[in-house]
């Protein structure tokens, strides 16, 4: 068993990850269903951006910390607390029970691996998935590195 990060109270979280949550559909954070369009140069539109500029931010990020002998679990520990110093919710946590808060992929594993204690090696190929919730929207990348 894997327990979970915290995140402050302060921070929004998705539906699922708010307590007494049952699926019923797709909605936003308020409740309401989805809009098919979001209209460009809106509100919505900016709020949407900004959670995209934060995910590349936060994948940059998790690049830098890639070395051999580094496990994925440390890397998605510094990777959290990236996310909620910046007043975001890593999106992967506590989604159909994710315990992490980074999907780590390395070599064959081909997505969503769970962050854990296996070492980094020289020559590993490793993709870090990134999914963060800002202002009521996901912003979501990942890309492959190699390690060493």
């Amino acid at each position: 068993h894997i327990t979970p990060r915290n995140v402050p109270d302060n921070i929004e979280r998705p539906p699922y990850a708010q307590p007494g949550y049952t699926e019923t559909g797709c909605h936003s954070s308020t409740g309401r269903a989805i809009p098919e369009r979001i209209a460009l140069g809106g509100e919505a539109d900016a709020r949407l951006r900004d959670a995209a500029n934060l995910a590349r931010k936060v994948r940059d990020y998790a690049g830098t910390l890639i070395k051999p002998g580094v496990t994925t679990n440390s890397i998605d520990a510094s990777v959290h607390e990236f996310i909620i110093a910046h007043a975001a919710y890593p999106s992967p946590l506590l989604y159909q029970n994710f315990p992490r808060s980074i999907c780590t992929s390395i070599n064959n594993i081909i997505v969503h691996g769970i962050p854990d204690d296996r070492p980094l090696h020289d020559g590993d190929i490793i993709n870090i998935d990134v999914t963060i919730y800002l202002n009521g929207y996901h912003g979501d990348t990942s890309q492959t590195f190699l390690v060493g």
